[in-house]
């Protein structure tokens, strides 16, 4: 109903009801946010899937994240490489010169930070 009402734009009246609407949409947004975040942190709480893709050092077996100790050894590498004050572009060197194995065809910077970021 108040869609199909016209309403002045060029009153001071008109222009409040308008940014109303556009605090309320707003505020909706940022309501689903919140839900979803806290459906995701239950789930992961859970040990249950919430991606298509588990994060590195870890897998999926039958719905549930379980730790994969090959990608868990290489995890403990980055670290100590970090550790030691390697930079993340010389890791992805390191890595990729001794033929390390990645989820993709090799590692990339943003690989390693997302590992490291994950574990």
């Amino acid at each position: 109903m108040l869609l199909t009402e016209s309403v002045d734009t060029t009153t001071a009246a008109g222009r409040m009801f308008f940014g109303m609407l556009a605090v309320l949409a707003h505020f909706e947004r940022d309501l689903t946010l919140e839900r979803t975040a806290a459906a995701l942190a239950h789930k992961r709480d859970q040990g249950r899937r919430v991606s298509g893709l588990a994060p590195f050092g870890f897998k999926f077996e039958a719905g549930a994240v379980v730790p994969d100790q090959g990608e868990r050894a290489v995890l403990r590498r980055i670290r100590t490489m970090r550790e030691r004050g390697l930079s993340f572009r010389r890791i992805v060197e390191a890595l990729n010169t001794e033929g390390v194995p990645a989820r993709g065809q090799r590692w990339h910077l943003r690989s390693i930070q997302l590992a490291v970021a994950a574990a």
